[in-house]
Parts: C-alpha cells; sequence; structure tokens
C-alpha cells in the first residue's frame, strides 16, 4: 500500500514543492502528537480519547492521502467506540504506530 497517495496530495499544494513541504511538516507534528494522545488514552483505557485521537488521526492522514494510517485509526476508532477492552487493542495500537513510522519515514524521503 502507498504510503502517500500523491493523487489526493499534491492537488492540495497546486503542486507547489513549499506548500507541499510546510503541509507535510505540519501534519508529520500533528500525527505525532495525536499518537502520543493516543498511547496516554491507551493506558488510561480512556476509550473516549482513544475514539476522538483516532478519529482526528483518521481524517487529516485521509484528508492528504495517507491511507494506510487513515485506515489503521479507523480500525482503533471503531474498537474504542465499541469500548471493548478485550482483544485487539494492543494491536490496533501497534499497527496505528507502525503507520505512524511508516507516514514520517516517508516524509522525510520526500522532505530529503
Amino acid at each position: 500500500m502507498t504510503v502517500l497517495d500523491d493523487s489526493v496530495l499534491m492537488p492540495i499544494c497546486g503542486n507547489d514543492r513549499d506548500a507541499l513541504r510546510d503541509l507535510l511538516e505540519l501534519s508529520v507534528q500533528e500525527t505525532v502528537t495525536m499518537l502520543t494522545t493516543l498511547t496516554t488514552a491507551w493506558h488510561a483505557r480512556d476509550f473516549g480519547r482513544i475514539a476522538d485521537a483516532a478519529h482526528r488521526l483518521k481524517g487529516q492522514s485521509a484528508t492528504i492521502g495517507a491511507k494506510e494510517l487513515a485506515d489503521a485509526a479507523a480500525q482503533l476508532e471503531v474498537w474504542a467506540r465499541r469500548g471493548d477492552e478485550g482483544t485487539g487493542s494492543p494491536a490496533l495500537l501497534d499497527a496505528v504506530s507502525r503507520a505512524v513510522a511508516r507516514f514520517r519515514s516517508e516524509v522525510q524521503r520526500r522532505l530529503g
């Protein structure tokens, strides 16, 4: 799966490299902040905060074409909204964490 879909990302920036750089740098900052929020909320078993942060991460990621990250966040959001402490929680949070790492790596590769 492509980490960043240029067909979604580039029209947002009007193919302006400076705007692209600014958008990606801001997106990385926000993504790291949301991952920290998710991790803190997960340890507290605060399903509402997990769902809210996962929803924000899903939306931000989908908007810029980070489909893998958006999909991982969507799965975590669904789990949190169910409030199911049973199966899946560590694996879902790990999936989001791995998707964030791949996103950050791709942004670094693109920005040099």
